[in-house]
């Protein structure tokens, strides 16, 4: 029999009962930090049956009952009998908590959805010319075997892609049910599980539909109308067969599998599957092979997702042999949550045992459960105080202020902070599964306080409001913040990030290494086109008239990959923390230190890496180079003034819209920087600026010939204002006292940006791919795996369908986005470049950005190495032929021998052990600032203009326009509003007898009003007021 993989299931009574080391060593777990460790042992609380501890365990809360010595068959025939079953059963649905009925359903007919995922990242290519990663699943072809990573089923599900037909992928499961969908979540993959496609073409034949629609293929579902399982069986029992044969391996090396956390490290880490299995095998297993079996691979898979709390799988990472990314909590989490079980867990057992047992002392807590005791008077305590100033609500946050707020409570019990420590994995950090048992041990200690009974759910968004009351978050915070953190990045309660173990000391920055190579750049001025309130200038742009209409147009970088070493710690911290966190109120750069924007921030006198392109008048590329190079004169321009210059206008109007809460702030604080205004533009200065103007709009244009995404949806923003307000931690207990609330106010942007800012940098990035490609120099390439692949299809479908929306300032529907992701393959990163099609780019990487984006400067140090190398050795790097390609050749993975032996990373380094972790980070950094967190910002100030009256009067509208875009199978009906393109969510009991989901198609137009928000879980829910048009698509 296999031995558990971890301790999730060890038994709180054979604890209880077990040999005093045992449980010294789990009364261990108490101490979670040095500074817990340090603490002297409290006394232990005595509790007396008068306690006013027990003066909420009323009925309303459920009467300890005393059984006495009754066995438990009799205890459970005496609580049946007082407390009658309900005629109430669980929803059909996926509940607001995220937990999912799976008792009275199969899970087929929860219809594996991925919950909007893929639509969020593929909206950012439409909304940004700066768009983040969005690694697709949809390179899973016929013959791949998958792990579906459905959160509401403990039990992995192990599917057989089918193959893709009409935009929607087909599987078959382990356990005999059809389903399709046009983009999931995968936890595991076997590329090409089955290379005879033979074997599939039975069960393809028995498909009851390859050509039909989302709605039509629901249908079919709910019928159960897959192929029979007797056609089936063949691709049942292979996959049977390897899950039995991952079991053997796991049996085999058992012991070492199930101690993954404890032989990991104490620390927390993100890792490949790869990295895990490579510590946790011995040598020998991999002796004569290149990598690890499947099954291998999948043994460890197992194991580590059978551990609650200890790992998570990255979902939203790229997945393949060695991107199959975990999330590995520290022993502290572990630790806490353990500890906080057993405290709990003896309560609990406390209250179910008689006052007397005949002769015997009266009923005794133990010492954990009297510390546990003593930590819910304090909680209540502290709620109690919080509520005079703010009242809670079941909106995800508790109100504003009516007051100011009570100074936090000054001593906590030792066990009180392990469990907040707890609730905080539990209800802020995303970190367990909705499958996990240990959502209970979050519920009981929110029962236990017993200050939420008017809560709909007992959750994590009561567990979130309840970490406000009490001061430990301010009541303003942003859950994903702490949803979306990886490991290695610290949060700081009261705003941003915890500075590095070595930020105490001040930041060194070695010799200019290229200053023998630098150009001075003093002859041309330098267009540095940015808001005022930019601290840190990394790009520029200059001309320079080569004759017969032919144009040098320079982009000057600033250069930090001069003077910081790759394998230095400021090198390493930005590998944390790879780009600069724009969520107002939580601004971080990448690079925090003074001296580095000092010294690089562009400004005259400042080195920069400049990307040149030799142009014409009609946007044609001559010729391209990279040199090192300083700048002299600079002007500071914003982009609305540069436009105003050069006459641009937005080629989608910006809705004016505007949506406010709180006081406005005064005048803001900018950096000490002159910016020049155009009326004080040189006559020359405006002609330059003008000339770089129409060629930006020329080499536009020729990326529209090849595909280029033509028009930008405006999309919303938030700003934030803190101004007035008052933030103190607590210097003796780290909590924290607030007073007053921010200013939001919620507008449109344009998406695209300005055309000349936007058109030139992509410039930047074309010549930075070519020059690199044309010298084989591995670097962060951007990519759409799939665009060359399906170029016909994509160009019929971005012409005859999605581009003529944009251009009319439509917003596609969520079934074109994913359309658009399964036929692009997402944005990615590679060191094989390939066509980029929604940027009209034969190939192209980002290189203007490296003092706030880490893969720009990953490209600087490997650009800069190769100019070096060809310093020294007086010879061009190019290869023959490759010069002047722009259509990439092959590229393997392998690194030549030697021949790139100069640079920091080879292209193995890059591919296994760098990008991994680069394109999660990034992918959670865009997430965080232009989506999740933009989202919550705007929830609040809706939940404090709808709930609270905040706000001006008449600025809410009563009732909305509801687009829908999605009918679930289980009667859930998803759409847009036409409130700042928030979406929403109608619900059974939102229907209000006006809609019958099997009547309601994608595209119709329904008048809703609100019915609840969840702030904490960005989530709207509305109720049908009536039905406005019906416009199927």
């Amino acid at each position: 029999m296999l031995r558990a993989a971890g301790r999730d299931y060890v038994c709180w009574r054979c604890l209880r009962h077990s040999a005093p080391a045992v449980r010294r060593a789990a009364q261990r777990g108490l101490s979670v930090s040095a500074a817990h460790r340090q603490q002297p042992i409290q006394p232990v609380p005595s509790v007396s049956p008068d306690d006013p501890f027990f003066e909420d365990f009323g009925p309303a809360h459920g009467t300890p009952r005393i059984y006495g010595k009754a066995k438990i068959r009799d205890k459970l025939r005496i609580w049946e009998a007082e407390n009658p079953a309900s005629p109430l059963t669980a929803p059909d649905r996926q509940v607001s908590s995220g937990l999912a009925n799976i008792a009275n359903y199969a899970l087929v007919e929860h219809g594996f959805r991925s919950d909007g995922d893929e639509a969020d990242d593929m909206v950012q290519t439409l909304t940004d010319t700066d768009a983040g990663l969005s690694p697709n699943t949809s390179t899973i072809e016929a013959g791949d075997l998958i792990e579906i990573g459905l959160q509401s089923r403990s039990i992995p599900t192990l599917a057989l892609c089918l193959g893709k037909f009409n935009g929607y992928d087909h599987f078959y499961t382990n356990s005999g049910q059809w389903f399709t969908t046009p983009g999931l979540q995968a936890r595991f993959i076997v590329k090409r599980f089955i290379r005879d496609r033979d074997e599939l073409l039975p069960v393809i034949n028995a498909l009851p539909s390859v050509e039909g629609s989302g709605d039509v293929l629901k249908q079919l579902r709910e019928l159960h109308a897959g192929p029979p399982r007797s056609v089936c069986a063949p691709i049942i029992q292979k996959i049977l067969q390897f899950q039995d044969d991952a079991r053997t391996v796991q049996q085999k090396y058992i012991e070492k599998l199930s101690q993954a956390h404890d032989v990991l490290g104490p620390s927390e880490k993100m890792l490949t599957l790869n990295e895990a299995a490579e510590a946790l095998y011995p040598a020998s297993l991999k002796r004569n092979k290149a990598s690890f079996t499947p099954e291998e691979r999948y043994a460890v898979h197992t194991i580590l997702c059978a551990q609650d709390l200890a790992f998570r799988p990255l979902l939203r990472a790229r997945h393949d042999d060695n991107s199959v990314m975990f999330a590995m909590a520290s022993k502290v989490d572990v630790m806490a949550t353990a500890t906080a079980e057993l405290a709990v867990r003896e309560y609990l057992e406390y209250l179910d045992l008689p006052e007397t047992q005949g002769d015997k002392v009266a009923r005794k807590m133990s010492s954990r459960a009297a510390f546990f005791h003593t930590f819910v008077l304090q909680a209540r305590k502290a709620i109690d105080e919080s509520r005079k100033a703010r009242d809670w609500t079941p909106y995800g946050m508790i109100g504003p202020a009516k007051r100011r707020s009570p100074q936090p409570l000054s001593s906590w019990p030792q066990l009180g902070r392990i469990i907040i420590h707890f609730m905080q994995l539990w209800s802020a950090g995303n970190q367990l599964p909705s499958s996990s048992r240990l959502h209970w041990l979050g519920s009981a200690v929110l029962r236990a306080i017993g200050r939420y009974d008017d809560a709909m759910y007992i959750d994590a968004t009561v567990g979130w409001t309840f970490l406000q009351e009490i001061g430990w978050i301010t009541p303003w915070e942003i859950q994903a913040r702490f949803g979306l953190r990886l490991p290695g990045v610290q949060l700081r309660r009261s705003g941003g990030l915890l500075p590095w173990p070595n930020d105490s000391k001040a930041a060194e920055l070695e010799a200019d290494q290229l200053a023998p190579l630098r150009q001075d750049f003093g002859a041309s001025t330098v267009y540095c086109i940015d808001s005022q309130s930019t601290t840190d200038v990394d790009d520029g742009v200059s001309i320079e008239k080569a004759g017969d209409g032919e144009y040098w147009i320079h982009i000057h970088v600033a250069d930090p990959a001069s003077r910081i070493k790759p394998k230095s710690w400021l090198a390493a911290r930005a590998a944390r923390i790879p780009q600069t966190i724009y969520l107002k109120g939580h601004f971080d750069r990448m690079f925090y230190d003074d001296i580095v924007r000092e010294t690089f921030s562009l400004s005259p006198g400042r080195p920069s890496l400049t990307f040149s392109a030799k142009v014409t008048e009609t946007g044609n590329i001559l010729d391209h180079k990279i040199t090192p190079g300083i700048v002299q004169d600079v002007v500071y321009i914003t982009p609305e003034d540069a436009s105003a210059v050069v006459g641009e206008e937005d080629t989608v109007p910006v809705p004016s819209d505007v949506f406010e809460v709180g006081t406005p702030p005064t005048q803001g604080e900018f950096p000490s920087r002159t910016m020049t205004k155009p009326e004080d533009l040189s006559q020359q200065q405006r002609e330059e600026l003008q000339l770089l103007g129409k060629l930006a709009t020329a080499l536009h244009k020729k990326r529209l010939q090849k595909g280029a995404v033509p028009a930008y949806l405006s999309r919303p923003k938030v700003d934030v204002s803190f101004q007035g307000m008052r933030v103190a931690i607590q210097p003796d207990t780290n909590f924290i006292e607030t007073q007053g609330d921010p200013y939001i106010r919620v507008s449109y942007e344009s998406g695209g940006g300005s055309n000349l800012v936007g058109s030139l940098m992509q410039l930047a990035g074309q010549v930075a791919a070519q020059w690199c490609y044309e010298r084989d120099i591995p670097i962060p390439y951007r990519i759409q795996a799939l665009s060359q692949r399906n170029e016909a299809a994509l160009r019929a479908f971005t012409y005859d369908v999605l581009y003529p929306q944009l251009e009319a300032g439509k917003r596609p529907t969520a079934e074109q986005y994913r359309q658009l992701q399964a036929l692009t393959g997402g944005q990615d990163i590679s060191t094989t470049p390939t066509l980029n099609f929604l940027m009209g780019l034969d190939m192209y990487a980002k290189a203007t950005s490296p003092l706030r984006r880490f893969a720009d400067l990953l490209l600087h140090w490997q650009v800069e190495a190769a100019l070096l190398e060809e310093h020294r050795t007086g010879k061009s790097l190019v290869l023959k032929e490759r010069a002047g390609r722009t259509t990439p050749l092959p590229t393997t993975l392998s690194d030549p021998p030697k021949r790139n032996s100069f640079l920091p990373f080879s292209r193995t380094d890059l591919e296994t052990r760098i990008f991994p972790q680069l394109r999660t980070r990034e992918q959670h950094g865009k997430l965080l600032d232009n989506v999740d967190g933009t989202n919550e910002w705007i929830l609040q100030a809706l939940v404090r203009a709808w709930a609270f009256g905040q706000g001006k009067e008449g600025q809410l509208p009563k009732t909305f326009k509801f687009t829908v875009s999605e009918v679930d199978p289980r009667q859930t009906i998803r759409g847009t509003l036409d409130w700042f393109d928030r979406r929403a969510i109608m619900e059974p009991e939102g229907f209000n007898d006006v809609v019958r989901p099997r009547d309601v198609k994608v595209g119709d137009v329904l008048t809703v009003e609100l019915a609840r928000v969840n702030a904490h879980m960005r989530k709207i829910f509305v109720k049908a007021l009536s039905v406005e048009s019906a416009e199927a698509v």
